[in-house]
């Protein structure tokens, strides 16, 4: 394996993310999480669709852009002056309060969100927020996948589409990882071999100013979506297409059974 044909995909940021984001970070083995870019409205950035018994349900963070239309993702705020945190959490509850796995998964939730509402009065960036759930999400589910720091990636190769992604980056074969917890919580993985792309990928461009600015991979409820889903049972269930729903209602309906149904995605011709 050479370096050259070593990469990690590049994503936005994205608020309690759909099915989409994972298996695309499941499918690629190693990402980051772009925050250099400027903040665009209206995406799943700040957005996540639960499902109801009256159908979907889209929650939508309330930001603040300091820098106006030219205020990159890392500057972004969520809106002190709003009771988000305790709406959206009313939301989750009201949403999932019937789902079998709802009571394994709500306290530790909870507290994320109290956390928030917290630190919302001081200032409360919309990326942490998001990375505080990504992390907690991303133990549960135990996907062999490694975030790599903003700050590491911009000297890594990166590869800025799916069709880029070699299958063999990943075979998305989900099996349990050693790795343990550090201070703040988040997963640490002891396995540094991954992703092993494969002698055919094309090799991943490296963040850089010579290279120029790489967009991520990004993730629109008004565009396609990148993979094709089975259907699984919800508790509600609906006719919305699964790769634009939140992680939530996959994590709540299927509990450990979620990890090998992600696995199962098959990625879009559109998207090759």
């Amino acid at each position: 394996m050479t370096m050259e044909n070593q990469g990690i995909l590049r994503v936005c940021t994205a608020y309690l993310p759909p099915l989409d984001y994972f298996a695309a970070i499941l499918k690629a083995g190693s990402f980051c999480i772009d925050t250099d870019e400027t903040y665009p409205k209206q995406t799943f950035r700040n957005r996540t669709c639960l499902v109801t018994s009256q159908g979907v349900l889209p929650l939508s963070l309330p930001c603040v852009r300091p820098k106006g239309n030219h205020t990159p993702v890392s500057e972004v705020l969520l809106d002190p002056k709003r009771h988000w945190a305790r709406e959206h959490w009313r939301g989750i509850r009201t949403a999932y309060n019937k789902s079998p796995y709802l009571l394994y998964y709500q306290d530790e939730l909870e507290a994320l969100y109290r956390q928030a509402e917290a630190e919302a009065k001081d200032g409360l960036l919309l990326a942490d927020f998001n990375q505080r759930l990504l992390d907690f999400v991303l133990a549960k589910l135990h996907l062999p996948v490694r975030q790599v720091p903003m700050e590491e990636a911009r000297s890594m190769p990166v590869w800025n589409s799916l069709a880029d992604v070699p299958m063999e980056a990943n075979p998305m074969e989900v099996a349990p990882l050693p790795f343990d917890m550090d201070a703040d919580g988040r997963p640490v993985f002891y396995d540094e071999s991954f992703p092993a792309a494969g002698k055919d990928s094309k090799p991943a461009q490296v963040m850089s100013e010579a290279a120029g600015y790489i967009p991520p991979l990004d993730f629109d409820p008004q565009k396609p979506p990148y993979f094709r889903f089975d259907s699984y049972l919800q508790t509600f269930p609906c006719d919305a297409n699964p790769a634009h729903l939140s992680i939530l209602d996959l994590l709540f309906n299927c509990g450990p059974q979620s990890s090998a149904w992600l696995d199962s995605a098959i990625l879009c011709p559109s998207a090759r």
